[in-house]
């Protein structure tokens, strides 16, 4: 079972143009996706040249590979998180915020993602396009931007990687060409990283991550959050 690089490990490797409306609308839904499939890890990829099996084979490798790239790069984000100076911020928008932060992280992702898969092609947060023929790896660098510049420790990397051959089917949904077949998410300040790819159960740190058994609202505890644009 794979399990993500210590603390150690990742300290030891350590060593932007605005958006229209229609594309953060588009990279946001795609996070969504990003989330959907971590948490519900129905898919199934398929194409006529490769088993399926080595297909999960595959992705199960590059799974661990971007792990480990979220790792180094998350422990810049902590660092930069106890140095930031909030003048530095600039606005994409009204309570849309971007720092250098995110900026050098997007950077530092994508060349690590092109060295694992150099055929991919990318849609990322902070500006970063490029057409893919077949895969393209959607980016956050900074998921909670605007906790991060206020101090509050709640903000990840988000990492998905889309396949427009894959044949991806949930338990409800009909078969369709395309979707997300690798998903990472790394709560930096928490070190948690959950991730998922198709054949592969959901896992947090080397764990197999489950709902909660509980059934009753009186139970749980339940959090929201709702983003504010004009």
């Amino acid at each position: 079972m794979f399990e993500p690089p210590t603390r150690k490990a990742a300290d030891a490797a350590r060593k932007g143009p605005s958006h229209s409306p229609a594309t953060r609308i588009r990279a946001r839904h795609c996070k969504v996706s990003t989330f959907r499939f971590i948490f519900r890890n129905f898919a199934t990829a398929k194409r006529e040249d490769n088993p399926t099996k080595t297909i999960f084979m595959d992705l199960k490798r590059m799974t661990e590979q971007v792990c480990e790239l979220c790792h180094e790069v998350g422990a810049f984000i902590d660092e930069q998180a106890r140095l930031f100076d909030t003048a530095k911020v600039e606005f994409k928008g009204p309570h849309d915020y971007v720092s250098y932060v995110d900026k050098t992280s997007e950077q530092r992702l994508t060349e690590g993602l092109s060295r694992i898969l150099p055929e991919a092609g990318f849609l990322a947060e902070e500006g970063t396009r490029k057409e893919g023929e077949r895969f393209t790896w959607i980016i956050d660098p900074l998921d909670g931007t605007t906790n991060f510049i206020h101090g509050v420790p709640v903000y990840a990397i988000s990492i998905a990687l889309l396949d427009k051959q894959a044949a991806v089917q949930g338990p409800s949904a009909p078969l369709a060409e395309g979707g997300i077949v690798l998903g990472v998410i790394y709560h930096v300040s928490m070190r948690e990283m959950f991730y998922a790819c198709t054949g592969e159960p959901t896992r947090c740190n080397g764990r197999e991550a489950r709902v909660s058994p509980m059934n009753s609202f009186d139970n749980v505890l339940l959090a929201t959050g709702f983003p504010y644009y004009d």
